[in-house]
């Protein structure tokens, strides 16, 4: 107990200088003037219009993008798609016929998984014909939005009248439910489209594998030689329609050809229903899209600009005298682009900016910001850009001030995937609080 009083000692002092109050030591390291004052500048006007595009490249897309939408200001959009067939395996032999058995078809359906859609769902459905095409496509082609194979009319694989008839299909919504294992977690449910196709189609399908196998020796002999591909060609009974999209990579999306075997002598069940797969998502199959509308959007010069993907309409947009900020470090640069958010077609859930070359051609455009950066804020329906890094490089010389290429990219980050168009206020909208703004803050140098 010897140290009792030395303890107690070291204690009170302790607790006296943890009751003292703060010094102004931090003013004597960085005095109150030399503190960094950030300045903030928003005062900016726009140069903005629409650019139309006539090629955009389709093929190898993992998404089917099949609809038809007609809208007040972008007309009538039409979405086609155009795919081969792949074989399962090598030398596939799923019919019989010979002396003691024979094939009998029991169906041949086409499966579809959902993956999204952009329209109306409720009141418009899909009309849907799909064709046999006449010309080959290739893995190693390149085809555009505008690229249009041959289609044999004669063979209809909907229905069996003598040319294609369209079917009617309502579009899936993707959904998901809760997982009553673990609440927390959902689980996404498959919408498919199931729809049986052409029973002639299915038979000369197995009348040929069992008299000439040859020609599903090998899926390259299969789509070149034999059957060269699949038309899903897209109509609506009115508007305003409706769009579909389908995943093409995923098993799901397959043909099954469903068949029985029977014995010649009695007409007795050899094997009950079995079936054979025909599927899309081999990686080597070739397919694309075409994207056609009826007329352009209207011309409103700087009031409003005009996007759209699939057809790709973007969207030009200048900051008037930006090259002449100088001597500034750019904290934060943040652009407000406002959509015209009272349409049924909602606007485009992403978009991507890019600086522009030597003119607004995106040939020679740089990157700037990818779909990761630009979301749609549907509640206060905008778009946010943070440009700070491109503000930064046009005041220090590093770009020149050519202006920024906004284009339309859809619901899974790219620009064929759902036709979704957007309007945006431009630099001279009726609506001065909805025009494009830039707010810089920013720090002067020396």
């Amino acid at each position: 107990m010897k140290y009792l009083p030395h303890i107690v000692l070291v204690f009170l002092l302790l607790t006296f200088w943890a009751c003292q109050k703060p010094n102004n030591t931090g003013a004597v390291v960085q005095p109150q003037d030399d503190l960094i004052k950030a300045n903030v500048t928003d005062t900016f006007t726009f140069q903005t219009y629409s650019i139309a595009r006539d090629t955009l490249r389709t093929d190898e897309w993992n998404y089917a993008v099949i609809g038809q939408y007609t809208d007040t200001y972008f007309g009538t959009t039409t979405a086609n798609f155009y795919t081969q067939l792949w074989t399962t395996g090598s030398n596939p032999i799923f019919a019989i016929d010979n002396n003691e058995n024979y094939t009998v078809l029991d169906s041949i359906v086409l499966f579809l998984q959902y993956a999204h859609y952009y329209g109306d769902t409720a009141s418009t459905p899909l009309q849907l014909a799909i064709k046999e095409i006449s010309d080959t496509i290739y893995k190693e082609g390149v085809y555009y939005s505008y690229s249009n194979p041959k289609t044999t009319t004669g063979n209809n694989l909907i229905n069996d009248t003598p040319l294609p008839e369209p079917i009617f299909i309502r579009p899936q919504k993707v959904d998901s439910i809760i997982n009553r294992k673990d609440p927390t977690k959902k689980i996404v449910l498959r919408s498919i489209l199931r729809l049986r196709l052409a029973d002639t189609f299915g038979q000369r399908l197995l009348t040929d594998n069992a008299t000439n196998p040859s020609n599903f020796a090998s899926a390259t002999t299969f789509t070149q030689n034999y059957f060269k591909g699949m038309a899903f060609e897209a109509n609506t009974t009115g508007s305003p329609g409706v769009v579909s999209i389908f995943n093409m990579t995923s098993a799901f999306s397959r043909i099954v050809l469903y068949y029985k075997i029977r014995k010649k002598s009695d007409n007795s069940m050899v094997d009950s229903t079995t079936s054979y797969d025909f599927p899309f998502n081999n990686s080597a199959i070739a397919r694309y899209n075409t994207f056609k509308r009826n007329t352009l959007p209207p011309n409103t010069s700087n009031q409003y600009t005009y996007l759209q993907t699939g057809v790709l309409n973007e969207m030009y947009l200048k900051i008037n005298n930006l090259e002449n900020l100088k001597n500034m470090a750019i904290n934060k640069a943040e652009l407000t682009l406002y959509a015209d958010d009272v349409n049924l077609f909602k606007p485009n859930r992403y978009l991507g900016a890019y600086h522009a070359g030597s003119t607004a051609n995106r040939k020679d455009s740089i990157l700037i910001l990818g779909a990761s950066a630009v979301s749609y804020d549907s509640t206060a329906k905008r778009y946010s850009l943070n440009l700070t890094d491109y503000i930064q490089a046009v005041i220090i010389g590093k770009l020149k001030n050519n202006g920024l290429i906004i284009r339309p990219l859809g619901y899974f980050g790219s620009p064929e995937t759902d036709l979704a168009r957007t309007i945006i206020h431009g630099g001279q909208s009726p609506n001065i609080q909805k025009r494009p703004r830039l707010k810089i803050i920013y720090t002067k140098v020396q």
